[in-house]
């Protein structure tokens, strides 16, 4: 375990393990650090802005043709072979398996902590904001909270897997807290010096009818809006690479592609760039975090205006979780979809957002927000 002075110091101290796996967690709230952006939110949960690994062993297994899966332990490892595999196994099968039924929300320990009303009025005030031309699209969040202990953590995050099977998927216990993470989205993978970045913007129900569901996917990949606020995410990440990339080599290869999950499904744009092989993890980092997707544009306003009207400090909830090879690989995802747990106050936490334009109209936000949030809600039922 690493818990360097500064966040950047961990950032460098990650890239200096050569030769080695190496696990890091990255708050939101790292923005503070690259950006000088600070945020007077309560920090509920007081989690670790880096939080790097370098784990004993690490075990790849196959999740499906395309989606590898790592287990990785810090710690003893004698005597934990078998378990080790049973685990794998188990995460498998909850990956495979079909979605359990619906389930009512309003059973759900997982309560919103911003009323209606206050919603649609934060919405008003942003859209001020937009109005003026302070920015043109911010991700705005809200939070879901609930208390009790979790006592079987591992077992609500397969209940998780088996609702969503998002491939970019994480459970982690560290100290204090626990991470349940259901991610549909990949912030940024490096091979070689290739980089890749593939922002959600856009998001729609899915039907149990075929011919309907295939009518939903058609209205969300000819959608205005949805288009709109997914073609400023991906200027954003063409503008973010160029600033670390070889020249002429950021390309979007693929445009509003509308792609199913378990529960939705969403617009996902692929955009790559060609970096050299000294280009640095901190040097990519900086250029990049926090992910378009999750903050807006222009990135910095809209992150301002987003803590001048959220009720929460995001914490890891917007940042990312990433493994990175012994060749300096990695591959890294978006912390969403994701329940946060810390032991000693037993404050269970989900975090919940979308991107917030001129046309949004705020009770279909709030909506949206609630179908996202719906499948973590239905994992946590009161007793």
């Amino acid at each position: 375990m690493h818990d360097p002075s500064t966040p950047l110091e961990a950032l460098d101290g990650l890239t200096q393990q050569n030769g080695q796996w190496c696990f890091t967690v990255l708050s939101y709230d790292l923005k503070d650090h690259i950006e000088k952006i600070d945020s007077d939110r309560m920090d509920a949960h007081v989690m670790p802005v880096v939080l790097t690994v370098v784990p004993q062993r690490v075990f790849r297994f196959d999740i499906n043709s395309t989606a590898p899966g790592f287990l990785i332990l810090q710690g003893d490892f004698n005597g934990l072979a078998s378990a080790c595999y049973s685990l794998i196994q188990l995460v498998r099968e909850a990956y495979h398996a079909p979605a359990p039924s619906p389930l009512r929300e309003d059973h759900s320990s997982l309560q919103p902590t911003l009323p209606r009303d206050q919603y649609h009025l934060a919405l008003q005030a942003i859209k001020k904001h937009l109005q003026r031309g302070d920015i043109y699209e911010v991700n705005y969040c809200h939070e879901f909270v609930g208390h009790g202990e979790l006592k079987n953590a591992f077992d609500h995050w397969l209940q998780l897997l088996r609702r969503t099977s998002a491939p970019f998927s994480a459970y982690m216990q560290h100290k204090d807290w626990i991470l349940l993470c259901a991610s549909p989205e990949r912030y940024l993978q490096r091979k070689g010096e290739g980089l890749l970045s593939q922002p959600i913007k856009g998001t729609i129900k899915r039907s149990n009818n075929a011919k309907e569901d295939a009518l939903l996917q058609q209205q969300l990949a000819h959608s205005p809006k949805d288009r709109s606020e997914n073609v400023m995410i991906v200027d954003l990440v063409r503008n973010d690479f160029s600033r670390i990339a070889q020249p002429n080599s950021v390309e979007v290869s693929e445009l509003f592609g509308a792609y199913p999950f378990k529960t939705v499904h969403h617009l996902i744009s692929s955009i790559t760039a060609k970096i050299t092989k000294d280009t640095s993890l901190p040097a990519i980092l900086k250029a990049t975090f926090p992910m378009g997707s999750m903050t807006g544009a222009p990135k910095i306003s809209a992150m301002q205006i987003a803590d001048k009207y959220e009720n929460f400090r995001r914490g890891w909830y917007s940042g990312s979780i990433g493994l990175r090879a012994p060749n300096g690989d990695f591959d890294m995802n978006v912390i969403i979809r994701s329940a946060i747990y810390q032991k000693s106050t037993q404050r269970i936490s989900c975090g919940v957002g979308g991107a917030i334009t001129m046309a949004s109209i705020p009770e279909n936000e709030l909506d949206e927000t609630l179908l996202k949030a719906r499948a973590i809600r239905e994992t946590f039922l009161t007793e």
